[in-house]
């Protein structure tokens, strides 16, 4: 009977060594399944941060884009401000240059009759 109790004390030694090894190997298996969930952690929080940048940039870019539309338009009608300006000096050029035509015409034709009204006069002798 005392060696039947010895072979049982080995076997509930046994039994307890191996409920000890199961024991700590859930507890290494849980300390690694904690790190990694920490590792996650931080891991979304670097994806959440990084989102959060490329998100504010995209807000940025699309307020670059919408005062760049306002730009083109703004330059744009002040391109056409400029269209309208060259078309009113182009006709006052052609006007000024119908007038000028016009005064050379008259000149000439002043210029005429002062050559024939002198030629007349000098026809008349006074005595």
């Amino acid at each position: 009977m005392a060696e039947d109790v010895v072979k049982s004390t080995g076997t509930i030694r046994d039994v307890l060594l191996e409920i000890q090894s199961a024991a700590n190997a859930s507890v290494l298996a849980s300390e690694e399944n904690v790190k990694g969930v920490e590792e996650g952690e931080i891991r979304l929080n670097q994806v959440r941060d990084a989102l959060e940048n490329i998100i504010a940039m995209a807000e940025q870019t699309a307020e670059s884009a919408r005062q760049i539309s306002v730009a083109t338009n703004q330059q744009k009608e002040a391109s056409e401000q400029v269209v309208n300006t060259m078309r009113e000096i182009s006709k006052v050029a052609q006007q000024t240059a119908a007038a000028s035509k016009s005064s050379i015409s008259s000149a000439s034709d002043l210029n005429r009759l002062a050559e024939e009204l002198r030629a007349r006069v000098s026809e008349f002798k006074i005595e």
